[in-house]
């Protein structure tokens, strides 16, 4: 029983994490859009969302939310839509955002004792 309420606490803290991550990455974005003046300024706002789209709906399994819920041993599940979706938006955003749910990963992997 305590491990399940575990369980839960974990994959539903990560989710807010991740939540938090997709709120940041809108916010830059549409502080961005003000910025825009030039077809050059749309490409370089839209191009890295086209291309961390382009990677995950092209590279098949690349499903990090339901992967880093399955690896904290929770029973929690994502729609694999969705999920792709989440995952192209954080990869867009570069290093720092996968860093930051590797690093996310590893102390709740240290917390349930897992690593």
């Amino acid at each position: 029983m305590i491990a399940d309420i575990t369980n839960l606490f974990i994959g539903w803290l990560f989710l807010g994490f991740i939540v938090t991550l997709v709120v940041e990455a809108v916010k830059k974005l549409t502080i961005k859009l003000d910025e825009v003046k030039t077809l050059k300024d749309v490409i370089n706002l839209f191009a890295p969302i086209i291309f961390g789209m382009l990677l995950v709906f092209g590279i098949e399994g690349l499903l990090l939310i339901n992967m880093v819920l399955g690896l904290l041993e929770t029973s929690l599940k994502l729609n694999i839509f969705i999920d792709k979706i989440i995952t192209g938006l954080i990869i867009s955003q570069g290093a720092n955002g996968v860093k930051s749910i590797f690093n996310i990963v590893h102390e709740l992997l240290v917390k349930r004792g897992l690593k």
